[in-house]
């Protein structure tokens, strides 16, 4: 047998041993969570009440998110300078400052 075949079949058999250990893990974890969970009582109606205020505490919480996230956006948008009325900057100022505008935008948007 060429040393080349003998690595790849050590290496075969390393990762298949490998993954059978991994699937053996996750049954023993399976069955452990079937055997030694709690059980739910006959509690359909506290289930489904307590799903519709978690549901709307959810939807609260993302209320709340959103008019900070807004508010913040609009302080963030205004920005005064520092500057004079008067007092002209250079265009490298600008450009900075530009750029600075444009990633404190982006991190804001929304991206799908």
């Amino acid at each position: 047998m060429q040393p080349l075949q003998q690595a790849l079949q050590i290496s075969l058999v390393g990762m298949g041993l490998v993954f059978l250990g991994i699937l053996v893990l996750w049954a023993m974890m399976a069955l452990l969570v079937r055997f030694f969970a709690d059980k739910p009582k006959n509690t359909e109606d506290k289930t489904t009440r307590s799903e519709e205020s978690e549901d709307l505490g959810n939807k609260r919480l993302a209320a709340a998110i959103a008019a900070a996230t807004a508010i913040e956006m609009q302080n963030i948008s205004i920005l005064s300078s520092s500057h004079k009325e008067r007092e002209s900057i250079s265009a490298w100022q600008a450009a900075h400052r530009s750029q600075q505008l444009h990633k404190n935008r982006s991190s804001f948007s929304r991206k799908n």
